[in-house]
């Protein structure tokens, strides 16, 4: 079964952000979607900003796991070891957006069509990935 992300998103946002309007179509999807859905997010491209020149990197072997429904996002390393972020999560629009809780400088905007853009600083420099995120189950 195919799911709408926005609508998908929205609902695990609203679940956790009062201020969030569900609409009937959101609802309907609720009634189907199982708490256990995360999205699981692959990077395409990376690049490290710093003081010089933006260089372009391999993405190496990270991904994102957004986890509205326990309020967090883990960056993870192919091999399963992965760093839990305690995350805020809003809607702007027609994006989702992803903060971490603490100052640890990430953040996260995700469309209505699973693309993506992740800022995490790291000292003096900017990590920038941006991909594509799908639904998953746990």
């Amino acid at each position: 079964m195919k799911y709408h992300l926005p609508l998908v998103f929205g609902l695990l946002v609203s679940l956790l952000v009062p201020s969030v309007t569900v609409t009937a179509a959101t609802t309907t999807v609720a009634a189907r979607l199982p708490r256990s859905t995360i999205l699981i997010c692959n990077p395409i491209n990376r690049y490290m900003i710093s003081q010089n020149e933006p260089l372009k990197e391999d993405v190496g072997q990270f991904y994102t796991v957004v986890n509205p429904a326990l309020g967090i996002i883990s960056r993870c390393e192919k091999n399963a070891r992965c760093n839990i972020i305690p995350a805020t999560f809003s809607s702007a629009g027609t994006f989702a957006n992803i903060q971490s809780t603490v100052p640890n400088g990430f953040m996260m905007k995700i469309d209505n069509d699973g693309n993506y853009i992740e800022v995490s600083t790291l000292g003096l420099k900017a990590a920038v990935y941006s991909g594509i995120c799908k639904m998953s189950r746990m």
